[in-house]
């Protein structure tokens, strides 16, 4: 029981994790399949028809067909992975680092400054709490009450 279970969860991982690449494999699989198939359609008709001028141009367009099925499959699992991937630790198309990318989960940097991720913004992006990080002191609910309650 513990063995099918752990089978079953290593399969919907192994899903979730590719479950992208294991359809455009499949698609890529289906494709080559039908290029074969129509190629040996072609062909057999050929045979049948004592037509035997184009027999090598079908073989040029077939595995013309093939190298763009296989181009075809990188490119789309290439974009495909960049879009999905993690930009931490990246640069960006200009090759500056993120700034994001050097900050841990805890708004700190990772070379162990203590500096907040609010500072690495670039001055000009509204920040709409810095209006609440310049008061001197910071009053909650409970202490407006007990003002109220003293005057």
């Amino acid at each position: 029981m513990i063995k099918n279970l752990f089978r079953i969860t290593l399969a919907s991982y192994i899903w979730k994790q590719y479950k992208a690449i294991i359809i455009s494999t499949l698609i890529l699989f289906v494709y080559f399949w039908l290029v074969g198939k129509l190629h040996a359609d072609f062909i057999s008709y050929s045979e049948l028809n004592n037509d035997k001028r184009y027999i090598g141009a079908s073989f040029i367009v077939k595995w013309l067909l093939f190298i763009f099925g296989v181009i075809f499959y990188f490119f789309v699992n290439v974009r495909y992975s960049d879009s999905k991937g993690n930009k931490q630790g990246k640069e960006d198309k200009y090759g500056k680092e993120n700034p994001e990318s050097s900050i841990n989960t805890f708004g700190i940097n990772k070379n162990n400054s203590p500096d907040l991720q609010s500072n690495t913004k670039s001055p000009t992006s509204k920040d709409p709490f810095e209006e609440i990080r310049r008061k001197n002191k910071l009053k909650s609910s409970a202490d407006i009450i007990i003002e109220k309650n003293k005057k």
